[in-house]
């Protein structure tokens, strides 16, 4: 390895479904700096960096990275300035030589990655790389739903949420910022264990259905929230990442009037059929989005109010990044199948470089 080439995670089959076509290229050229959109950047020396869903779907040809994008894997990395692209030692309140966390576009699986420096925070001491890596695509996604998309602020309180998957990293990330809020009574997910649940229960959430045990976890719900069997309209939020007919027809029956159901993901299938009539009656809004392809202006924004509202939450453990387990770099496919099988509680981290 050369001075301008690093290890990287590569697929070697385009569009692959197996988690063991992943391999380590030595040779990968160190990426170079660009000019768009006049957005001064950072090289980072990558220490970390945490599986997301999107990884997965990336490499089976579902998820393209965006024009410009590397191709790399990767969405969000911690490490160390090695410099700006503005060649100058400080930009924008960060110096050479500081310990950071950023939300990239692609290039996390490897030992450098660019990112913008609207896209950095700062890895305050009392984190360690390891728990900062875990941070950055979780928490902005969350955020983003309810209280960017959502504008939960603008509600009055007293509002109940459902978070499917909640034992995931958007999961986790999210009961939190519900919790720090002060404005949800009860924060309610979903998840595949009665373990998975009471360890959401750890992190703010009130109450959690076992969808392994309550195919109708709609049902369940009610019966939680009311005591009531039937199916109960409470919910002012919902975030599903699941999808297709079984889950956003039982979120249409759960939600109450003026409910914001947002989508990430169809991990349950891509298509539905809703009852129009039930949205029309209680003026739902349903809309998905993804963050990796918005506009740096836009993302910017986002990492301006999300240091607004968190302020030094990570500092004082009024949110904490949960990590499940660290593989190191040359166990990628292990992680990958690791995520595929859905075993994890929160974040699946993997070690580019270790921290001493």
């Amino acid at each position: 390895m050369s001075n301008h080439t690093q290890r990287v995670v590569r697929v070697a089959e385009p569009n692959t479904q197996s988690a063991s076509d992943l391999f380590i290229d030595p040779e990968y050229p160190i990426p170079s700096f660009s000019n768009n959109n006049n957005i001064p950047q950072a090289l980072i020396k990558v220490y970390y960096t945490a599986l997301n869903r999107a990884d997965i779907m990336q490499r089976n040809g579902k998820y393209p990275p965006p024009p410009g994008s590397s191709p790399i894997l990767g969405l969000e990395v911690s490490g160390y300035i090695e410099k700006f692209s503005t060649n100058s030692h400080e930009e924008n309140g960060f110096k050479v030589g500081d310990r950071v966390m950023a939300l990239v576009e692609g290039g996390g699986y490897s030992e450098f990655c660019i990112a913008p420096i609207t896209q950095l925070f700062h890895c305050p001491k009392e984190l360690s790389l390891k728990e900062a890596s875990a941070i950055p695509e979780a928490f902005l996604t969350a955020f983003q739903c309810f209280f960017k998309i959502g504008k939960l602020f603008q509600r009055k309180g007293d509002l109940n949420v459902l978070i499917h998957a909640g034992a995931s990293g958007v999961g986790l990330a999210l009961i939190q910022l519900c919790k720090l809020s002060g404005l949800c009574s009860n924060i309610c997910v979903t998840c595949g264990s009665n373990d998975k649940g009471e360890y959401c229960k750890t992190f703010g959430a009130t109450h959690y259905v076992n969808y392994k045990e309550h195919a109708k976890w709609s049902e369940r719900l009610s019966e939680l929230l009311t005591e009531k069997t039937e199916v109960v309209p409470l919910i002012d939020y919902i975030l599903d990442p699941i999808g297709g007919n079984h889950y956003l027809e039982q979120d249409v029956q759960v939600a109450r009037l003026d409910a914001v159901i947002i989508g990430i993901a169809s991990m349950g299938g891509a298509s539905a059929t809703i009852d129009l009539s039930q949205m029309l009656r209680k003026r739902l809004s349903i809309q998905y989005s993804t963050l990796r392809n918005r506009s740096p202006q836009y993302k910017a924004e986002l990492f301006t109010e999300f240091q607004d509202y968190i302020k030094d939450a990570f500092v004082t453990k009024k949110l904490i990044p949960n990590i499940d387990r660290v593989f190191k770099m040359e166990d990628v496919s292990k992680a990958h199948e690791y995520m595929e099988q859905n075993k994890n509680n929160g974040k699946i981290i993997l070690e580019i470089r270790h921290e001493e």
